[in-house]
């Protein structure tokens, strides 16, 4: 196998640490939505936050008053090809 595995992955210059938001947020609505205002998201990188339908929770964030940017960009799978997917950054919280 090549690459990082869960248990010896590095993070990126700059990444944000997801230990405290995983503890602090009672839901995967907003555990995620306090990913986005750290960080972007894609699909790959939701499932290892324990969220296998990133589209559909964003959706949920939109209706709550989020405002959510998305791009395509590509991305190589663990079996060679490239898969587009997208990638979902807050550009702000809902108006109170």
């Amino acid at each position: 196998m090549t690459g990082p595995t869960k248990g010896n992955a590095r993070r990126q210059p700059g990444e944000a640490t997801n230990q405290n938001i995983k503890r602090d947020h009672s839901t995967k609505q907003d555990m995620i939505a306090a990913i986005l205002r750290a960080r972007s998201l894609n699909t790959f990188e939701a499932i290892r936050e324990g969220d296998t339908c990133l589209h559909s929770t964003v959706s949920t964030l939109r209706g709550l008053g989020y405002v959510i940017h998305d791009q395509w960009e590509d991305v190589e799978t663990r079996f060679g090809r490239t898969v587009r997917v997208k990638r979902y950054r807050v550009l702000r919280g809902p108006e109170v």
